[in-house]
């Protein structure tokens, strides 16, 4: 961390906590003196914002208890073992439809096209990020089908890797664990070798769920893809005139 409103003593140094990208939300609020509260979110019925104040850290450096202990991972809705997951029939968010299949339920999202069980439950919650209460390791624990499961790599994926890479994916079933302090590449699923830490990382994904947001968001519209491949190089904006 550096820069001239920066303390000298923190400047300099490195904190290798756990911050979101919408945590400098909250962050850049509280060093300007505003309130992060959405009184209009709020008033339509949304949740709040969820980013958390990081500025503690950048005035003061590391501190305990560090200011974000965790961070869920949502995904797109994915056949799941967690109890309180709702059903698989019960989503409406990304695909454009959904029909009957023999054994199970087709969700059509146009070229990731996903088969999910016409009876079984779903969740979009299906990862969570942890620190140790001493903010020595961090964790990681993914659930279900993960796709691109490959390791990146300083020269991989750069602008020479094909744009249609094969299909990776890892079927992490009831649970990938993964050390990331010492394996930050996810390299190695250290899962039998905490049972219990998998065990209690689920538990606290199963008190999460409920929480997850899933607004019906229409179906997908393809002037989005068009939009960022002809007017914008590649990168998504705006796109309805």
């Amino acid at each position: 961390m550096s820069g001239g409103f920066l303390p000298k003593a923190v400047r300099g140094t490195r904190y290798s906590g756990l911050v979101a990208l919408w945590d400098w939300y909250a962050t850049f609020c509280a060093l300007a003196g505003a309130d992060p509260t959405d009184t209009r979110a709020a008033a339509a019925g949304l949740p709040p914002v969820d980013s958390i104040d990081q500025s503690s850290v950048l005035l003061r450096g590391v501190r305990q208890p560090p200011p974000r202990t965790e961070l869920p991972l949502s995904t797109e809705p994915r056949a799941t073992d967690l109890k309180g997951a709702p059903a698989c029939r019960s989503y409406s968010t990304v695909p454009v439809r959904a029909v009957a299949t023999h054994g199970g339920l087709l969700i059509d999202g146009g070229e990731s096209a996903e088969l999910l069980p016409a009876d079984g439950r779903c969740a979009t919650l299906n990862g969570l990020i942890q620190l140790d209460p001493d903010g020595r390791r961090m964790w990681k624990l993914l659930l279900g089908d993960v796709e691109q499961a490959f390791v990146t790599g300083p020269y991989f994926p750069n602008s020479s890797t094909p744009a249609a890479l094969p299909a990776v994916s890892a079927h992490c079933g009831s649970g990938c664990l993964f050390d990331l302090t010492a394996d930050p590449v996810e390299a190695s699923d250290v899962a039998r070798t905490y049972p219990e830490r998998v065990k209690a990382m689920r538990q606290r994904l199963e008190t999460l769920l409920p929480t997850a947001f899933n607004p019906h968001r229409g179906a997908l519209d393809p002037a989005c893809c068009e939009a960022a491949l002809g007017r914008h190089g590649g990168f998504f904006g705006p796109f309805v005139e």
